[in-house]
Formats: structure tokens, C-alpha cells, sequence
């Protein structure tokens, strides 16, 4: 049988690597790959190293033998969960290949689960109820001459929606497609449904699992020089990369469907991925084994200044890392997340390779992580010393006396390799964010913060705070200012994205003053907002230096106000 004890020495090859060591690892899948499956611990550990050993495998011999333990351990585990009671509940949320996935998912991560794996997930009713709120909010997508029947409390909630979704959708189904319905589109469908804490049940298909979820094809990298540990940061996000085009839509969707399962079977979402736009996908293939896709968001979906991309990154087509940028001229702020499994593999080169991935897309000069990557209000970072993954790249704090801390804890380590930071230590300097300039002429990103609440400042005293005739108004002005005569041939999310920018826009005191060339391509970057790729909108704003410069204004302006 196959127990914890029985996986440590395969545990202890796993970062090891000669022809030795490949020799044992195989010898060791397959001798594992014999026992008997009825220790759920054991089942896990067994998982999390196959899968770590088919991203980084020996050689070709490890690495079909570990893929091909896979695929056995997604229907021995099965089989396990039917068999053995006990075997299901220790197996839940492990993101493997037949276990059951309990979670409340947004509205559209709901719906993507929904369209891709109609029969194995469902509503998780908790004695015929889905809890009072949920219940409750039936009565709106029934008709009103309905109402009686579930207020009475005569029928069970279960049994209701039983009766009311007909014989052509499921109950979950019927739920989607009622809300869909009966609530636009947009950030109040998802705040109510969010309200309503609808939990599923989710069993997790093949290749919608941890398991067996893969990228496209591609040449299958062997690590016969180890693992690349000890990098050259600067010189690999510097390195050029050829320009790529976003993917057909077939291509698209295959990998939307990868990272959305990767990171739902998780139970984590993130914007970019959950919105995620058919159009705009990109996928790098890098050395070494690594792809970075990186994935835009529907126009309706696009912060209204900033350009937030999320990505999911593979080592050997295993989906291994995920994150996002927010770009905003030649600066972006950048955040990752690799997956446990694959702690103690590459995960720094990975992630320089992202950053090479962002700075070749957008051009960007500057990269900012945000403190909560590396303590603040996150004890795990705290727990893991992730400010110091983040210095060793470069990154250094903003605030000079933190500047001075990190530095100075910096000699520490290097005099004493015994030396650690307390939590303490790294709480401080978890209050200032991290920069790293690839180029130390970069300018500084206008504060967003300040910048909106110029616009607030501005509708406030100019319109008594009245957003409908600021909006109108700021259109009309622009309009004038800017020589926009016709607009009705405009598609409608460039005309949406215009209207949005146009309070913004209208706030900045000179714009009268700017050329026609300037005021010409202001144009076109507030439409691009809402056209089909947003990484254009991001571009013609890094190559605008007035734009940056009056948002930079903006600010300054706020803060001294707020002085």
C-alpha cells in the first residue's frame, strides 16, 4: 500500500539531479506507481511530487513515467473516493482528478464551470435550503403570480426549484440563467450574487483538474543541468522578445479554459482570467520549458485608468504561477503567486521571465510590487521572508528610512548566512512599496489615488456633486475642445470608454491649450479604452507625455489640498 513513508525517498530526488538520481527517480515512480491507493495523506503527497517532477523532469523516461502516474492516479483516485468513505471528505479541495471541489464562485466563474462542465458540478443544498438569503431572492426570478408558493414555506427550496427548472436545465443551470435574466450585466449582478453565498459542488473532470490541466503542445524541456537557481535578473528581463499577436479565437479559448481551470480548481480567481476577453490573449513560448500567457479583459470589465493584465505561467505545459500587471505608462505594478507544488523548483527565473514577458508587451520602465505581495496584512509573505525574494531581484522600498532598513538587514545577512529577519522587521518594511527601475531615468507614474479624487474635487465644486450632469457636461467639453464632431459611427465600448474617461479628461486645466497632434491621439487613446485590444489603449498612453504629465499635475494638486 502506499503510504507517507513510503514516498520520502522519492521526496528527497525530487530537486536532485544527475543521471543517478533520474536513474532512482524512475525506478521510484514506477515501484510507487504498483502500490495499492487507500491512504488519502499518501495519495496527495504522491500527487504533489509526480506533478512536480513532470514540470521538471530528468529526462524523457522520467518524465512519460511521471505523466503516466498521473493519468493512472486520476482514475485510481476515483475510484477511492467511491470506495472508501472516509476517502472523499480527506480528498476535497485538493484539486485532483475526480475529488469534489466545495466553493462560492463569482457570477461568471460560476457560469464558465457551468458551460464546460455541465454534469459534474451542482448546488451544495444544505438541508433543501441554499440559506435564507439565496431562498429568499427566488421570489424575484419567479413570476408574481408565483410568489405565494414560496413564501407559504409549504415546499422546501430544493423542492421548488426541482418543479420550477422544467425537464431541460439543471437546477444550478436554471439559477444561472434566471439571474442572467433578470439582472444586467455588470458590478451589481456580481455584488448580489456574491450576497447570495451560493455554494457548489464540483467534480473535478480529467483535464479541469490540478491533475492533468495542460497548456498547448510544445517541446518538452529536460533538466539534465539542474535546476537555474542563481540568475541573472537584469540581464533576462532586459532580454528582447519577438513581438507576438494575439491568439485565433480556437487557440484563444483553449488556453482561457487552462488558466481558468487552473486557478478555479484552486478556488482563486482573478479578474483578467474570470473576464477574460477572447481577443486579447497572448501566449510567450520561452526557454527552458516556460509559457506565459497573459490574458486582457472584456472592454466593460477595464479599469477606468490603469491596464489590468493577468497572466498564468507553465513550466512544461504545467500551470505553475499566476498574477497580473497594472500598467499605467512605462510603470507596472506587478504581483505573483506560485503554486505550491512548486515551491523549490525555478521559481525565480520564472517570474524574471514574466517580468521580461510585461516589459517587452508594455514597454515597462519601472516595476512596483504592492506591500500585501510581501507582508502587509499577509502573514504568510511574512512567514515565507518574501521581501527578500523581491530585494534579491532588485526591488528596493520607496521610502528612504525603509531604504535604509532593508539595506542594513541586507549586511546582515551577508556577514552572517545564520542571520534572519524578525517578523517584526519584516512588518516595517512591509509599509512601503517595492520599486525596481530598469531604467533610472524613468519618470514617476502619476498617484492614482489622488488623481481620482481630483475628479471627485472637480464634480463636487463644479456640479454640486451631481455625477449625471458632470458626465454630460464633461462630454460636451471635450467635444468642443478636443474637434470630436460626429460620434455615431463609433462602436459602442469605444463610445463607453470616451464618456468614462471624459470627467478625467475635463479636469485638466490647459487642455485647450494642447497641439493638434496631442490632442488628436488623446482621442484615440480614450477610444482604444474600449477597443478590441486594451494593450493599445496602454501603449498610446506610455508614448503621450502631456497626458502624463497633466495627470501628474492632477495629483500634486490634490495632495496639496490635502496638506
Amino acid at each position: 500500500m502506499l503510504t507517507r513513508e513510503s514516498l520520502a525517498t522519492l521526496h528527497g530526488l525530487r530537486t536532485r539531479f544527475s543521471a543517478e538520481t533520474g536513474r532512482q527517480k524512475l525506478e521510484q515512480i514506477r515501484a510507487l506507481g504498483d502500490l495499492t491507493l487507500r491512504d488519502p495523506a499518501a495519495v496527495r503527497e504522491f500527487h504533489e511530487l509526480l506533478l512536480f517532477i513532470a514540470a521538471y523532469p530528468d529526462n524523457r523516461d522520467v518524465h512519460i513515467a511521471a505523466e503516466a502516474q498521473l493519468t493512472r492516479l486520476a482514475s485510481a483516485t476515483e475510484r477511492l473516493t467511491r470506495t472508501i468513505r472516509s476517502a472523499s471528505s480527506r480528498l476535497a479541495d485538493s484539486g485532483i482528478a475526480g475529488t469534489i471541489t466545495r466553493y462560492q464562485y463569482s457570477f461568471e466563474a460560476l457560469s464558465w464551470i457551468v458551460r464546460r462542465h455541465p454534469r459534474e458540478v451542482a448546488l451544495d443544498w444544505d438541508d433543501d435550503s441554499l440559506g435564507a438569503t439565496a431562498d429568499e431572492f427566488l421570489a424575484n426570478l419567479a413570476c408574481r403570480v408565483e410568489a405565494d408558493a414560496i413564501s407559504s414555506g409549504r415546499w422546501t427550496t430544493r423542492r421548488w426549484l426541482s418543479l420550477a427548472r422544467g425537464s431541460e436545465d439543471s437546477e444550478l443551470g436554471w439559477l444561472l440563467r434566471e439571474i442572467e435574466r433578470t439582472l444586467p450585466a455588470g458590478p451589481i449582478r456580481d455584488a448580489i450574487f456574491d450576497s447570495l453565498e451560493i455554494s457548489v459542488l464540483w467534480k473535478l473532470a480529467p483535464t479541469a483538474s490540478r491533475t492533468l490541466c495542460r497548456f498547448p503542445r510544445r517541446r518538452v524541456y529536460y533538466h539534465t543541468d539542474g535546476l537555474q537557481r542563481v540568475i541573472d535578473t537584469a540581464g533576462i528581463v532586459n532580454k528582447p522578445l519577438k513581438p507576438v499577436a494575439p491568439l485565433p479565437p480556437r487557440a484563444a479559448q483553449q488556453l482561457i479554459d487552462a488558466g481558468s481551470a487552473s486557478l478555479f480548481v484552486r478556488n482563486r480567481e482573478t479578474d483578467p482570467m474570470t473576464y477574460a476577453d477572447l481577443r486579447e490573449v497572448y501566449l510567450y513560448r520561452l526557454e527552458r520549458g516556460i509559457d506565459v500567457a497573459v490574458f486582457g479583459m472584456t472592454p466593460e470589465r477595464r479599469l477606468p485608468i490603469e491596464s489590468y493584465f493577468g497572466y498564468v505561467a507553465a513550466k512544461n505545459r504545467i500551470p505553475m504561477a499566476y498574477g497580473g500587471g497594472w500598467v499605467l505608462a512605462h510603470r507596472c505594478e506587478i504581483g505573483v503567486n506560485v503554486f505550491d507544488t512548486f515551491r523549490g523548483g525555478e521559481s525565480a527565473l520564472v517570474f524574471a521571465h514574466i517580468l521580461r514577458v510585461y516589459r517587452a508587451m508594455f514597454d515597462v520602465r519601472e516595476f512596483r510590487v504592492d506591500p500585501y505581495q510581501f507582508g502587509a496584512g499577509n502573514s504568510e509573505a511574512i512567514r515565507s521572508g518574501a521581501f527578500w525574494f523581491y530585494y534579491r531581484f532588485g526591488f528596493r522600498p520607496t521610502e528612504r528610512r525603509l531604504l535604509e532598513l532593508a539595506d542594513s538587514e541586507a549586511a546582515k545577512i551577508a556577514t552572517d548566512r545564520s542571520y534572519r529577519s524578525t517578523s517584526s522587521i519584516l512588518r516595517r518594511l512591509a509599509k512601503s512599496t517595492l520599486a525596481w527601475k530598469l531604467v533610472e531615468s524613468a519618470e514617476t507614474t502619476p498617484d492614482l489615488p489622488s488623481v481620482a479624487l481630483a475628479v471627485t474635487r472637480q464634480i463636487a465644486v463644479t456640479y454640486g456633486g451631481e455625477r449625471a450632469k458632470a458626465e454630460s457636461a464633461s462630454l460636451a467639453k471635450l467635444r468642443r475642445v478636443l474637434g470630436v464632431r460626429s460620434m455615431s459611427k463609433w462602436p459602442t465600448h469605444q463610445l463607453r470608454a470616451f464618456a468614462r474617461l471624459s470627467p478625467l479628461i475635463a479636469a485638466i486645466p490647459d487642455l485647450s491649450a494642447w497641439s493638434a497632434s496631442e490632442t488628436r491621439s488623446l482621442v484615440e487613446l480614450m477610444r482604444a479604452k474600449g477597443g478590441p485590444l486594451e494593450r493599445a489603449y496602454a501603449l498610446a498612453v506610455a508614448r503621450h507625455p502631456r497626458l502624463i504629465e497633466s495627470l501628474r499635475a492632477l495629483a500634486h494638486d490634490t495632495d496639496q489640498h490635502e496638506v
